[in-house]
């Protein structure tokens, strides 16, 4: 949801500059999250259905959005905030942290 300038700024700081052929941010899209037109996007960039997209999220907002483009794989990895009974409804899955959903990626990748 965040501005391309942001996120550009972010992605450097994290040293993940190069790592990313696709980026749809906040200010690409008619509408921002909670609607879903940020997916939806992305997916049609990809030229692919949503349906096969793997989602991750941090916040019941991010969730709430992928829920509206009609997502079925959405992952949410918590930020700052606990996790409501409502983000727990809308994730398909949940990790507590992001070096414990890199584990799990790479397992699937791996046996695939």
């Amino acid at each position: 949801n965040s501005a391309k300038k942001n996120v550009q700024e972010c992605l450097v700081y994290a040293d993940l500059g190069d790592e990313f052929s696709l980026r749809v941010c906040g200010d690409e899209v008619n509408k921002p999250k909670p609607a879903g037109d940020i997916f939806l996007v992305a997916a049609n960039r990809l030229d692919k259905p949503l349906e096969v997209c793997l989602i991750v999220e941090d916040s019941l907002i991010g969730l709430r959005a992928a829920n509206h483009a009609g997502s079925t794989r959405t992952i949410l990895v918590p930020s700052i905030f606990p996790v409501s009974d409502e983000a727990k409804n809308c994730a398909t899955s949940i990790f507590a942290n992001l070096m414990d959903f890199q584990k799990c990626l790479k397992m699937s990748l791996s046996a695939h």
